[in-house]
């Protein structure tokens, strides 16, 4: 019998002595992330908007939920197929998981938006993170 899908669940004790401690190490391990990712997105030269939608907009510990969101970051602008990959792959590394991306140029971007386009309106009108914003939308 093969046991790969077998999840494990951890209840927090919150009579722990130390929990007060442990959370506020954890709220420094998420803003080490912002700050690494924040690096990041100022070397991607040309980057017009940005956000995080899919995985990254899902409550802690939620898996399962981001199927209905069609990529997990939405990127626009003037920027090369390898700045983006290797945006990725840091991404990536940083939460240990596969992230679904979405590349847009300017062009690209502005006609799917004047036909309304339900890929790009189902990013857009749903729930995301916007790191960049300079498309005024």
């Amino acid at each position: 019998a093969e046991f790969r899908d077998q999840k494990k669940y951890y209840q927090l004790n919150r009579d722990f002595p130390i929990i007060n401690e442990l959370k506020a190490l954890f709220d420094k391990s998420k803003l080490l992330v912002e700050r690494l990712i924040s690096q990041k997105v100022l070397k991607l030269e040309g980057l017009k908007y940005l956000a995080l939608t899919g995985q990254f907009t899902l409550p802690t510990g939620q898996a399962g939920g981001e199927a209905s969101i069609p990529t997990d970051v939405l990127l626009v602008g003037k920027i090369s197929r390898e700045a983006v990959e290797k945006f990725i792959s840091d991404l990536e590394k940083v939460y240990n998981k596969q992230i679904r991306y979405t590349y847009f140029t300017n062009q690209e971007f502005n006609l799917r938006k004047d036909l309304t386009d339900k890929f790009l309106y189902s990013i857009l009108n749903g729930k995301k993170v916007v790191l960049v914003n300079k498309l005024g939308i």
